[in-house]
């Protein structure tokens, strides 16, 4: 049972980290890509298993076991055989996510139970293990969490993944604030950031690499020899990083510090940063 191909979705060309998602009840693997997409995330390689007749057994999930076999124990061996298979393909289980939607979300709760093992997340989308409250009645509440929070929670499993590099990204960026040739930083400003990259702070408003690129070589006028740096861990959530960062002198003496909002496309590069002063 539950023996169908298992589609395969990918955001972007090198995908840094693998997640199982499995549908609801009547629902398919093409509803599961929608809510991917909902994440709006690269460098993801979605699994995308598909049950008989669109349902993963038969009864609801807080129905004795019992009622929902065999359709249930097949189910988590079809689950299993897919994770499993990926851990010896060579896939690392800190990259490999599970979830589900629903009745998926059910399920994945139900197989993590019976197999427990250490992987980088779970994403229970409205849902718990089987016959959880069978005993003491069912808390409808509980099993209709809003997707949307959930969606977020999701979200910043990926985001920290995908966004894993914001500190050394933001050294690049202050690093081209160093750069005395124009042409040199300009092309380390493409290599890191968006051709409509938005720079705004107290002193600046551009838009544009090459806006930025002249503001830079203004600033070098008006004060030669200064260091941007950063001071501390970045801090990032879902496509936003923030970073402290110090000014000092040629002298090595402090100038000035503050703060970057750093906000990331979709591919990882800058696409607007804006900068408060302390």
């Amino acid at each position: 049972m539950h023996q169908n191909p298992v589609i395969e979705y990918k955001t972007g060309d090198k995908p840094a980290l693998t997640v199982v998602l499995m549908h609801g009840r009547t629902l398919t693997p093409d509803y599961m890509r929608a809510l991917a997409d909902r994440i709006g995330l690269l460098g993801i390689r979605y699994l995308l298993p598909s049950a008989d007749g669109n349902t993963w057994y038969p009864k609801p999930f807080q129905a004795p076991i019992a009622e929902n076999e065999p359709s249930l124990t097949a189910a988590i061996a079809r689950y299993e055989s897919i994770v499993a298979n990926l851990i010896a393909d060579g896939v690392d289980p800190l990259r490999l996510v599970v979830g589900g939607f629903s009745q998926g979300a059910c399920l994945t709760a139900e197989y993590l139970a019976r197999h427990p093992r250490r992987l980088g997340g779970a994403i229970v989308w409205t849902g718990g293990p089987c016959e959880l409250f069978s005993q003491n009645g069912f808390k409808r509440g509980w099993h209709t969490i809003d997707v949307d929070i959930q969606l977020s929670l999701f979200a910043n499993i990926v985001a920290k993944e995908a966004h894993a590099g914001a500190g050394e990204l933001a050294d690049r960026f202050f690093g081209c604030w160093r750069e005395t040739d124009a042409e040199k930083r300009r092309l380390q400003l493409a290599e890191i950031a968006v051709p409509e990259l938005a720079f705004r702070d107290p002193y600046s408003c551009t838009n544009g690499i090459d806006d930025l690129n002249a503001h830079i070589a203004a600033a070098q006028q008006h004060m030669p020899g200064v260091v941007l740096e950063r001071q501390g861990d970045a801090r990032s959530c879902q496509g936003l990083a923030l970073v402290e960062w110090s000014v000092k002198g040629p002298d090595g003496n402090p100038r000035a510090k503050g703060t970057n909002v750093f906000e990331l496309a979709k591919d990882g590069r800058i696409a607007r940063v804006t900068g408060v002063w302390v």
